[in-house]
């Protein structure tokens, strides 16, 4: 709202607006059900731990923005970003743990949805690899991991990480 409350957090039949929300979705057997914040206050996260006392999974997610430079310094024009898990047991197809973008003209990228945990981060260039599928193959993930930037993500975090195309 105005004064810069969470609408999350707004009263609804006796609970908060979120805690009803998800409950609608946990009744509805939505599985997992992930909520998208830019900052969690301590009323977001009483919330959120009474919905997991009440046996619900509830995840709060964050995500990893920035530019992505070429080996000049320039703009890296759709450059490939892969986000990953430094734990490699979490790379597999489709898996939460495991995200990609596409540089804009301006190089910007963003990644949004990632469980808090300890990742890699890297840039190529789009005509070297194919990210659809490269992000889903274990051996090209440990390809990229010898030159990513490490980053710790917590819970509910935005974190501004520039990065450079990595020579493959």
């Amino acid at each position: 709202d105005d004064s810069g409350a969470l609408r999350a957090l707004l009263p609804l039949a006796g609970r908060t607006l979120i805690e009803y929300q998800v409950r609608c979705a946990a009744a509805a057997c939505a599985a997992p059900i992930v909520v998208v914040v830019q900052r969690v206050p301590q009323a977001l996260q009483d919330a959120l731990e009474r919905l997991r006392l009440d046996s619900i999974g509830v995840f709060t997610v964050s995500e990893i923005s920035g530019v992505v430079a070429d080996a000049h310094g320039r703009a890296a024009d759709g450059a490939a970003v892969v986000v990953f898990a430094v734990d490699d047991s979490l790379w597999y197809a489709r898996s939460r743990f495991v995200a990609s973008a596409t540089a804009d003209r301006e190089g910007r990228y963003r990644v949004e949805g990632l469980p808090a945990g300890d990742y890699f981060a890297a840039a190529a260039a789009r005509a070297r690899i194919d990210v659809r599928r490269d992000a889903d193959d274990p051996d090209f993930l440990e390809s990229m991991s010898t030159s990513a930037a490490r980053v710790m993500v917590s819970e509910a975090g935005h974190i501004v990480l520039p990065l450079k195309i990595l020579e493959r």
